[in-house]
C-alpha cells in the first residue's frame, strides 16, 4: 500500500497527514535514509485522540462532528494514550522494528539523553518535529513558541535550549543549513511522499 493508502484506511485528518508529510519532507532533504524517512510519515498517527474540537481551525477536511465520531472510534479501539495507540498503528501497518523503536523514543523531553547517546536517527526525527508547525515549516523557535502559545503545560525554555543543542548537534553530523529548510525547499519532496510504497507484512 502507498503511504496516501494507508492514511485514507486510517481516516487520518488532512491537516495531521501534511503535518506527517512535511516532516518526512525535512528529514529526507536533510538525510535520505528509508527508516527515519518512515518513522517522520507515521509518527503522529493516533494524534487525533488528544484533538480539542473547541480550538478553530482544528481540521482543514470535513466537519468536527464527522471527526468526534472517529475520534470515538479511535480511542475505542486503541485506548486513550495517544503515544500507545500511535505504537499499536504502526505496528499494524507492518513498520520496520528499528522504525518502531524510532517513534517510541521520540519524545520531545528525552532530547539530552538521546544525543548523549549519540542516537542520530531519532534525534532527527525530533529535530523535523520541531521544524513543523499547524501550518508549515518554522523555525525551532517559533514552532516551541507558537506550541506554548496554544498549551500552558509547554515548558518553552526547556524545549528551546534541548532544541538549540539538538540543532548543533545535528550539523555536527549531517551537513546541512537550518535557515534553508523551508516549505519551498521541502515542496517537491513532500508531493513525491503519498505515493511511497510501504510493505505489509
Amino acid at each position: 500500500m502507498t503511504v496516501e493508502q494507508i492514511y485514507h484506511q486510517y481516516q487520518i485528518p488532512l491537516n495531521l497527514q501534511k503535518h506527517q508529510l512535511r516532516v518526512a519532507a525535512v528529514i529526507q532533504t536533510m538525510l535520505d535514509q528509508e527508516n527515519v524517512i518512515l518513522a517522520g510519515l507515521f509518527h503522529d498517527m493516533a494524534n487525533l485522540i488528544k484533538f480539542n474540537f473547541s480550538l478553530p481551525d482544528m481540521l482543514e477536511d470535513r466537519d468536527n462532528h464527522y471527526w468526534q465520531q472517529v475520534q470515538t472510534q479511535f480511542i475505542s479501539q486503541y485506548g486513550s494514550d495517544v503515544h500507545q495507540a500511535t505504537i499499536s498503528i504502526c505496528q499494524q501497518i507492518g513498520l520496520p522494528t528499528a522504525v518502531i523503536k524510532m517513534i517510541d523514543q521520540a519524545e520531545w523531553d528525552a532530547t539530552p539523553q538521546l544525543i548523549g547517546s549519540n542516537q542520530l536517527s531519532t534525534c532527527l526525527l525530533i529535530y523535523a518535529d520541531m521544524r513543523v508547525g499547524p501550518h508549515g515549516v518554522l523555525s525551532y523557535q517559533d514552532r516551541i513558541l507558537n506550541l506554548a502559545n496554544r498549551n500552558s503545560k509547554v515548558d518553552a525554555n526547556k524545549h528551546l535550549t534541548d532544541a538549540k543543542n539538538l540543532e548543533e548537534y545535528l550539523t555536527s553530523k549531517i551537513d546541512f543549513n537550518p535557515k534553508l529548510i523551508t516549505d519551498a525547499s521541502i515542496a517537491l519532496t513532500m508531493s513525491k511522499l503519498p505515493e511511497i510504497e510501504v510493505s505489509r507484512p
